[in-house]
């Protein structure tokens, strides 16, 4: 499986457009909290490369 970097991309600055941050967005209408986010970057984050 992968991901089309120029739509990841694109999604990402819409939500930092709309939203001001990824955490933001997560926390806002996701409706997640602190913990479930670091449950989900510790299981998910890992070193990403932006060509």
């Amino acid at each position: 499986m992968g991901v089309n970097t120029d739509n990841f991309i694109k999604a990402l600055d819409r939500i930092d457009a709309e939203y001001g941050s990824i955490d933001n967005y997560l926390k806002g209408p996701m409706g997640l909290t602190d913990e479930n986010i670091e449950k989900l970057r510790s299981r998910y984050v890992t070193n990403i490369v932006v060509q």
